[in-house]
């Protein structure tokens, strides 16, 4: 998994350099056109996780996620985005039994960072659609949280700190047929695998116990749209769908991005 946070957009930049609509801008230099943008955006995901590979334990993953994203926009055809921000995520009943005492941990959401960065292209035109690829990597470290252990004549307290990855890869077809408004459709592969680490203190007894998370589905089919409301300001919109063996998983986001 490492080696593919760098492969796939690896493989995305040399895709791009190789297709018609960059070699076009080769006669004026290889990077004739930059320019710089931010963007603000507001994330909702739900996600069906297994706990340690167990089949029969799962539970749901609720995230809101604000981020702010600086982009650098090279030929209109190739964009870096840094992403950075605050999430806030709610993992939903779980059960930690490698401790002195057994416990269940339903705290409801914990905020935390989010960091990590974007890669998109766009490699070719035909007829009304421009054919592109986007891989995209964000990291979110939970703040630590402290509980009290209840029905103990003693006292006692857990600990809890969760993390998660993502990583998203695939290829996007934007219609540009209108004007202002530029539909989208994002198929990509959507992989979300991370940790929770509990330790617990009773008077003089400790433990810990580490529990690994991934994700249920790992296709991700998004429609969006791009609508520009001048030379530098657009709103963003997308919708998607994650279909895995038990259900289907979905998520929303809306940002405003201006361009200086």
């Amino acid at each position: 998994m490492n080696r593919a946070k760098f492969i796939i957009p690896l493989l995305l930049f040399i895709f791009a350099l190789n297709s018609p609509m960059w070699g076009q801008n080769e006669e004026q230099g290889l990077i004739s056109d930059i320019r710089f943008s931010a963007g603000a955006e507001f994330e909702y995901f739900k996600r069906t996780i297994v706990w340690d590979e167990i089949t029969q334990d799962i539970s749901t993953l609720k995230s809101l996620l604000f981020t702010f994203l600086p982009e650098i926009d090279i030929n209109n055809r190739f964009y870096i985005r840094g992403i950075i921000g605050y999430t806030s995520s709610d993992f939903g009943a779980t059960t930690f039994r490698e401790l002195p005492l057994s416990v269940e941990m339903e705290v409801g959401s914990l905020g935390g960072l989010l960091i990590g960065g974007e890669l998109e292209i766009f490699m070719f035109e035909t007829g009304d659609f421009e054919i592109g690829g986007k891989a995209q990597y964000v990291y979110y470290s939970g703040s630590e949280k402290s509980w009290g252990v209840p029905g103990l004549n003693v006292e006692g307290s857990v600990a809890g700190k969760p993390k998660w990855n993502r990583l998203q890869a695939g290829l996007t077809g934007t219609y540009v047929g209108m004007r202002s408004l530029l539909p989208y459709i994002f198929l990509a592969y959507d992989n979300l695998w991370g940790k929770y680490d509990i330790v617990q203190s009773i008077q003089s007894l400790t433990g810990s116990q580490e529990r690994k998370l991934s994700s249920r589905g790992k296709f991700n089919a998004t429609l969006g749209s791009i609508f520009e409301l001048s030379e530098r300001a657009r709103l963003t919109g997308e919708f998607n769908i994650l279909p895995h063996s038990d259900g289907i998983d979905f998520g929303f986001a809306a940002g405003v991005w201006f361009t200086f």
